[in-house]
């Protein structure tokens, strides 16, 4: 599998010979499951069930994390190159005034590897 390259930030980038970076094997994947679970549900013209209801689940009244472990779980399973999930943990911690979500997903690829997602 082969995608183009992101940063940390989420933004594409060039290489050294001024190319547009690319990205190949569990990198890829990783980039691609990063751009599935950053999609607010509804955006996307083409697949309107694709990505994660943020609205609904996360900025809310009332916070359901284990229905957001859900979508994320579900928006990782049907990426291509992706064979499971291994683990996901996450951490909840006050900031401005409300709650930060942050969360860590290791995953098995088809072609053997693996990859650490992080959001």
């Amino acid at each position: 599998m082969k995608t183009v390259s992101t940063d940390d930030k989420g933004d594409i980038f060039t290489d050294s010979a001024g190319s547009l970076a690319m990205a190949e094997g569990p990198a890829a994947v990783g980039n691609i499951v990063l751009n599935r679970v950053r999609t607010l549900r509804g955006e996307d013209v083409y697949n309107t069930e694709a990505g994660i209801p943020y609205f609904d689940v996360i900025f809310c009244d009332m916070p359901d994390i284990s229905l957001f472990i859900f979508y994320l779980l579900e928006q990782i399973g049907l990426t291509e190159g992706v064979s499971g999930v291994n683990d996901i943990d996450y951490t909840t911690e006050d900031y401005m005034g409300g709650k930060k979500l942050s969360y860590t997903a290791e995953i098995s690829t088809k072609d053997g590897g693996e990859v650490t997602v992080n959001g």
